[in-house]
């Protein structure tokens, strides 16, 4: 997805500004496609690969995505710093 002007400078302020998580799914650059094909390659699966950036300050605690549940599997890449996650037991 490629940005307008403004729609960057409105995502520099809500990260900086407002100390907001910025939740940016389905990327389709060049990294996350590479990212996702090797995915696919390695384990065999890929009918349904995603890959989105998320990324926020110190500090910033839940704004932005909030307390949720998810409808399929994820895996994390944490790049730098730290995260604590609260986890419930699903459905079985």
């Amino acid at each position: 997805t490629k940005y307008s002007s403004e729609e960057i400078s409105d995502l520099e302020a809500q990260f900086e500004g407002q100390r907001r998580t910025l939740n940016l799914p389905w990327a389709f650059c060049d990294g996350a496609l590479e990212l996702q094909s090797s995915f696919i390659e390695k384990v065999g699966l890929g009918n349904d690969i995603e890959v989105g950036v998320y990324f926020s300050k110190v500090g910033s605690g839940m704004v932005g995505s909030g307390w949720h549940s998810d409808n399929n599997h994820n895996i994390t890449i944490q790049v730098c710093g730290q995260k604590d996650w609260y986890v419930i037991p699903g459905n079985t």
